[in-house]
């Protein structure tokens, strides 16, 4: 009997722990494409199952260093840190956040510093006077904690502070560049792939603008790359999935490679 029940523990053992989910720290703070992927991956019959945990820097990087975790998220601003935690780190991009800058059409500001756009959307400026020469107030638009930009808006642009109380915080990616639209003293700030609308355009940010190649060579300045990160060569079923074409558009992100 007790031969029969090593036998079947023994049978058993590798399948209780292929069942196990794997662990996937989140460091960039509920990334939906992250969890499109993951949940694209448990769909199929070989996909595996993955727990996802939203968790600052330190105690992800002790975790993925002690082995507690499979998986770090991280964006490209904690990439040298996380280096340093971890040695033997192996970090694969996947996507690219980048904030474009709109104004309506009609607006005659072509360009705007990176020192300037913190002001206005920190609160010490709030008129136009300073850029086009007239007394409206600016209309500041950007996005909510919750939506795709955030991690640009608020790491890149505010450097960790809070927006600004006349901030309007929208929690869609794409609807700050439809506000520009219609409002001719508007101060957006969106992701939409880089393509603005018909009434609006995107700034200039330090004299640099936000093409498609100055985003992906990093030359522009308000933008992002998001990392999956381990201590193991990261699965390819896993790459693919956070690199799918249709998701990317569909978040208004870019592909990093």
């Amino acid at each position: 009997m007790k031969y029969i029940f090593m036998v079947v523990l023994m049978v058993l053992l590798p399948a209780m722990r292929a069942a196990e989910p794997v662990r996937i720290l989140d460091v960039i703070g509920n990334e939906p494409l992250l969890r499109r992927a993951v949940m694209t991956l448990a769909l199929k019959e070989d996909g595996g199952a993955y727990r996802i945990k939203n968790t600052e820097f330190p105690p992800a990087a002790k975790a993925l260093k002690d082995g507690q975790t499979e998986f770090v998220i991280c964006s490209s601003d904690d990439l040298p840190r996380l280096r340093k935690e971890v040695l033997s780190l192996v970090a694969e991009p996947y996507a690219i956040e980048a904030l474009g800058i709109a104004v309506n059409s009609s607006n005659e500001v072509k360009d705007m510093p990176l020192a300037e756009l913190r002001k206005i959307f920190g609160g010490t400026t709030i008129s136009w006077r300073d850029y086009n020469g007239t007394g409206f107030m600016i209309h500041k638009i950007a996005p909510g904690k919750h939506a795709v930009g955030k991690q640009v808006f608020y790491h890149k642009l505010l450097q960790g502070k809070e927006a600004a109380k006349d901030v309007a915080l929208s929690e869609n990616a794409a609807e700050p560049l439809v506000m520009a639209t219609g409002n001719r003293n508007a101060l957006a700030c969106g992701v939409w792939n880089l393509r603005p609308m018909l009434d609006a355009r995107f700034l200039s940010v330090d004299g640099i603008e936000p093409t498609l190649e100055n985003v992906k060579s990093g030359k522009y300045p308000l933008a992002v790359t998001y990392y999956i990160c381990s201590t193991h060569p990261i699965p390819e079923k896993l790459l693919q999935a956070l690199r799918d074409d249709k998701n990317l558009e569909s978040l208004s992100l870019i592909p990093a490679k």
